[in-house]
């Protein structure tokens, strides 16, 4: 399974929401994914950004309502 793949299920998002997450559409998420493209640096680098804000959300909410 690709990363995209995996970070988007990691945090239970269709394609729909991770494309708008980090700035793409779904059709390009759907292309990313099954390879049909490689996934450009740019948008690696949005991707990883985007992981890291929703993880430190994740760590925040838990130590709100820990």
């Amino acid at each position: 399974m690709g990363k995209m793949r995996q970070c988007r299920w990691s945090e239970a998002l269709n394609q729909t929401d991770f494309g708008y997450i980090v700035g793409i559409s779904r059709s390009q998420v759907s292309r990313y994914e099954r390879g049909v493209i490689p996934v450009p640096v740019d948008v690696q680098e949005k991707i990883d950004c985007a992981m890291e804000i929703l993880k430190t959300e994740k760590v925040m909410e838990v130590e709100v309502d820990g």
